[in-house]
């Protein structure tokens, strides 16, 4: 008749799981796992929260889905190199505007205790 299926619960792992609940598995690894959530509450809890999860993480950047209007994608592609070029540079100049305040502090600092040690 029927095959039995001694499931252990090493044979079911959590990246088998994820794979089950994103719907990524051959048939007969999903039909597999599937027994194994019947058989086993606290993995099926973990593939409930795991279903759960991804849902709200799609909700979350559902905008991320949309595609970009054409318009604003073309622009992104002429702005792009300009932007990382734009960051580059300031960041360059915060770097010297720091380098500078660290240089004029300690020469302040050394003029003051100058004064100290000659009074």
């Amino acid at each position: 008749m029927g095959e039995i299926v001694r499931l252990t619960p090493s044979s079911i792992d959590a990246s088998e799981l994820h794979a089950y609940v994103d719907g990524r598995l051959a048939p007969a690894s999903a039909e597999r796992v599937a027994l194994h959530l019947v058989l086993n509450h606290a993995d099926a809890r973990r593939a409930k929260a795991y279903a759960e999860q991804n849902l709200a993480l799609r909700r979350l950047y559902a905008m991320q889905e949309r595609p970009l209007p054409p318009r604003i994608a073309e622009l992104g592609w002429r702005l792009g190199p300009q932007l990382v070029r734009r960051e580059r540079h300031v960041r360059l100049r915060r770097l010297a505007f720091r380098s500078v305040a660290a240089a004029l502090i300690a020469a302040a600092a050394w003029v003051y205790l100058q004064a100290q040690f000659y009074i």
